[in-house]
């Protein structure tokens, strides 16, 4: 959601739009969290759980035998 700031001048109201970090390797899309994996392109399903996206990717990495474990250690 936007910031606002108090009143300035005659009566507007200037938006301000404040960044919010994101996790490494989810993307959010409206409500939904995509884990994405940043070696092979694999995107997991939509979760309205960031925590449940981010554990999508470990089992992923974890998985996968090409991934190099710095990418592993780097996304933890």
């Amino acid at each position: 959601m936007p910031k606002r700031s108090p009143k300035a001048g005659n009566g507007q109201r200037e938006v301000v739009e404040v960044p919010t970090p994101r996790p490494q390797g989810v993307d959010e899309h409206g409500a939904f969290a995509f884990a994405s994996c940043p070696v092979c392109g694999w995107r997991g399903p939509g979760r309205r759980s960031r925590e449940r996206a981010r554990k999508d990717l470990t089992h992923h990495l974890a998985a996968e035998d090409g991934h190099p474990a710095e990418v592993t250690d780097a996304l933890n």
